[in-house]
């Protein structure tokens, strides 16, 4: 079968998720890639054969996520967008004339399998939003909830099916199933331990932290996020890829943002979490209230200094609730994956709209 797969490039944790997929398809699969921004040259860098394409952003403003300016700049992209699709892409499609279409949030693969009648299948936790019905969450974050419904449908508008990726039960609309997180066979392999340290990765630089950290000067920090490479007290910045894999796999903890793969991968690992989404960011906040609620680790809106001292001084506690978590690989995912490309395939409910102008 001749798939399209595309990649939302914001942050880092939908290449990498995607990574294990692409592998898994490629085994019997002929796989077209395109991906924006950061997927695209985590992708170009590893070697893939991958399109570039336009893609809008997420806004974010002091570490604080800007729901009316992520919408401005999804209506102001828009434009040279649509010049992209119908001037390269859509030809680039037609050319390789696929049978399905997976994106990982990337608005330009469901806008065109919607219009060209390819069947789509989204394989991303942040449909979460949109396809399930029980999660819980304060009132007091309704309105992030309603914003980030209309982003989430603004960006991912429609698909035959769902794959949505979560650490929790939930209920879903039709045509969706819950599925364990995806991990990378880069963690799948490690065998973590403990060596005292704490593992500090951030994709949005979170106030005050830093200063927090110093006040633990008996304790090592690995700091990632800030792109340099230098030592102030116990703090030790390095750049992503410089032993990043190995201070996770000894890690004692790890401190983050909210973003949902990387906090599956420490679930994974067993490391408790000290979670600080970015504000109004309500995906993000959503991981946090969970991993707080299962025991693994600790949230806060801000970091502060007693947030943080709990978290530190309950460790065995959520190392012990942790060792409950009962760690899978992906094999039940690629199962379910594998039997939904068979029925697509013996279906064969596709209909061609491409112009024969794009055929030529």
């Amino acid at each position: 079968m001749r798939i399209a797969y595309y990649i939302q490039g914001e942050g880092s944790g939908h290449v990498f998720r995607s990574l294990p997929v692409i592998r898994h398809l490629q085994q019997n699969h002929q796989v077209r890639l395109i991906a924006n921004n950061k997927a695209y040259r985590v992708l170009s860098n590893l070697g893939y054969q991958v399109e570039q394409i336009n893609g809008s952003s997420l806004a974010y403003n002091n570490n604080k996520m800007n729901y009316i300016k992520t919408l401005v700049n999804f209506l102001e992209s828009s434009p040279e967008i649509l010049k992209m699709v119908f001037s390269k892409e859509l030809k680039a499609l037609a050319k390789f004339n696929p049978a399905l279409i997976i994106s990982d949030f990337e608005p330009t693969g469901f806008y065109l399998g919607n219009f060209l009648r390819i069947p789509v299948i989204a394989i991303d936790n942040i449909n979460l939003i949109t396809q399930c019905k029980n999660f819980e969450y304060p009132i007091k974050y309704l309105l992030h909830f309603l914003m980030a419904k209309l982003i989430t449908k603004t960006w991912s508008p429609s698909a035959n099916y769902y794959y949505v990726p979560s650490f929790i039960e939930l209920k879903t609309k039709k045509n969706v199933e819950l599925i364990e997180p995806i991990i990378r066979e880069e963690i799948l392999e490690l065998r973590p331990s403990n060596e005292g340290h704490i593992l500090v990765y951030l994709s949005s630089k979170t106030p005050y932290l830093l200063d927090l950290l110093k006040k633990y000067s008996e304790k090592k920090f690995y700091i990632f996020g800030y792109d340099r490479e230098y030592t102030e007290q116990n703090l030790y910045f390095r750049k992503y890829g410089d032993g990043f894999i190995e201070l996770f796999e000894g890690a004692s903890a790890v401190i983050a943002n909210g973003g949902f793969s990387f906090i599956s991968e420490a679930i994974y690992l067993k490391k408790p979490v000290y979670s600080i989404p970015i504000a109004k960011h309500f995906e993000q906040l959503l991981n946090a209230l969970n991993l707080e609620k299962m025991g693994y680790g600790k949230w806060s809106r801000e970091a502060n200094e007693q947030d943080l001292s709990k978290f530190i001084n309950n460790l065995n506690h959520y190392r012990k609730n942790l060792g409950e978590f009962k760690a899978r690989d992906n094999s039940t995912f690629w199962q379910s994956l594998d039997n939904k490309l068979l029925e697509l395939e013996e279906k064969k409910e596709r209909f061609s709209y491409f112009p024969q102008l794009y055929k030529r």
